[in-house]
């Protein structure tokens, strides 16, 4: 039964949790990514899969927070951190994705708002899966283009099952309405 093979890192025990936010799908508060480094299509290490989830965890944080699942494509299938752990050599581990997972999010978010993320993994079918819990923010956050350079200045929202970028009057409008 597929409940009964996924289990926590922390406690060992089978976690509904995981196999519910599968199960449900992509929504306002949960988002699948296949992988937060490497481009599936060329099987080459990518600075834009970071940047994909950079805007994913700013999106959340810009809303009403949520999980986002990455080793996880857009069906729900898992894929596990197998190609991700790869392209970190000697620290291809959990503690090794953790630490630059959290690099990433430091660069592109400031190392502020990326302290406030939770970053657990769980294990299921035999793949390990990297659990992003964020929580909403109480102010704006802004995260820094793919480029990477200059302050963060790109606004990203969850909308639905999607994150988009607003500009302007439409930004302005958001935050007004969203944080008073």
């Amino acid at each position: 039964m597929f409940d009964r093979l996924c289990e926590s890192e922390s406690v060992g025990l089978v976690t509904p949790g995981l196999v519910d936010l599968l199960a449900g799908g992509e929504s306002q508060t949960v988002e699948f990514k296949s992988t937060a480094r490497v481009n599936l299509h060329t099987g080459a290490r990518d600075k834009r899969m970071e940047h994909v989830i950079s805007k994913s965890v700013c999106g959340f944080l810009n809303a009403e927070g949520g999980k986002l699942l990455i080793g996880v494509d857009d069906q729900g299938t898992l894929l596990g951190l197998d190609t991700d752990m790869r392209t970190l050599g000697k620290k291809g581990n959990r503690d090794g994705f953790e630490l630059a997972l959290r690099q990433s999010l430091d660069h592109s978010l400031s190392a502020l708002t990326a302290s406030t993320v939770r970053i657990e993994f769980e294990s299921c079918e035999g793949a390990d899966v990297c659990v992003v819990t964020v929580a909403a923010s109480g102010k704006p956050v802004f995260a820094r283009s793919l480029e990477g350079a200059g302050e963060p200045s790109e606004f990203w929202v969850r909308m639905g099952n999607a994150t988009k970028q607003i500009h302007g009057a439409d930004m302005l409008e958001y935050q007004s309405e969203h944080w008073g």
